[in-house]
């Protein structure tokens, strides 16, 4: 059997690949190195300190790492067992892309087709925008299985005989993607969940678009109070999302953009608006000015 899902990587760089030490991680890890060879494979691995079992997760990777003559790169975190789910997000991302800048490396992410068809699931239950069916498009992040289904995963990984460790988190149903995870394998067939990838793929191109043209319409930010006032609301929060976005790297919620937006518009001149964590908004006479602080 070929797999033909795998993508080629987009640089002669250096690659970090995530490995948690489940299936997918590990066949991602395994396919990079019959590819690419092991010189330019960072395998990287984070331990959030939410599960007791997570050290020997750890271990594990950094065994796999050995085996396959690759550089290992680690950091443990104490979230807690009462984490959420975004928290613990956030902060492998923090991890990854600190990875990413010592190595001067892009990042690898071992997401499948029935991952898309989750997310794009998970945000239509909380009621998501139009960037809500764009998922999985953050800068500098490359997911070389998003073609390949679980089941195809599982073969790799039998007919090579590979080792991976479960994580047993991906059974409870506390999560909302758990629960739908069980639903949409008996809603969705194969065929109906790579037709999502496939109009996922479009809606990112259609997202890109209206971002430049919605950015081109924008003033300067030192000048922008005044039109960020007269404009709908709708319209100018959006702007006020991709200014940000461009200016630090980080995409703001719906809820942080209006509060933003409202800022913006209210404010005196000198004040400060905290956006999201390290990122802020200081206000001068016509417009503002956007910076981050670690």
């Amino acid at each position: 059997m070929r797999y033909t899902g795998y993508v080629k990587a987009r640089s002669s760089g250096n690659h970090i690949l995530a490995v948690s030490g489940g299936v997918d991680s590990v066949v991602m890890l395994d396919m990079a190195r019959r590819r690419y060879g092991a010189a330019r494979l960072i395998v990287a691995h984070f331990d959030h300190g939410i599960r007791p079992e997570s050290a020997a997760d750890a271990r594990f990777a950094a065994a796999l790492a050995t085996q396959y003559g690759c550089v290992f790169r680690a950091q443990r975190a104490e979230l807690g067992a009462r984490a959420g789910e975004d928290a613990a997000r956030r902060a492998r991302y923090d991890f990854l892309y600190a990875a990413a800048r010592d190595f001067q490396a892009d990042i690898w992410l071992a997401h499948h087709q029935e991952d898309v068809v989750e997310s794009v699931a998970v945000n239509l239950t909380r009621g998501t925008g139009w960037r809500g069916l764009a998922v999985m498009d953050r800068p500098g992040l490359y997911r070389p299985l998003l073609s390949m289904t679980k089941r195809e995963i599982y073969a790799y990984a039998c007919r090579y005989r590979l080792e991976w460790v479960e994580d047993e988190s991906n059974q409870e149903d506390s999560y909302l993607r758990n629960r739908l995870r069980r639903k949409i394998s008996k809603l969705l067939s194969n065929d109906d969940q790579a037709r999502i990838v496939q109009l996922r793929n479009k809606q990112i191109a259609i997202k890109h678009k209206m971002i430049a043209e919605t950015a081109s319409l924008l003033p300067n930010t030192r000048q922008a109070r005044y039109f960020l006032t007269q404009i709908p609301r709708a319209i100018a929060e959006e702007m006020v999302r991709i200014v940000i976005e461009r200016e630090t790297g980080v995409l703001v919620a719906r809820p942080h953009a209006a509060r933003a937006l409202a800022a913006i518009q209210t404010l005196r001149i000198g004040a400060v608006h905290q956006v999201a964590d390290g990122v802020y908004l200081t206000m001068t006479k016509k417009g503002f000015t956007i910076g981050r602080q670690a």
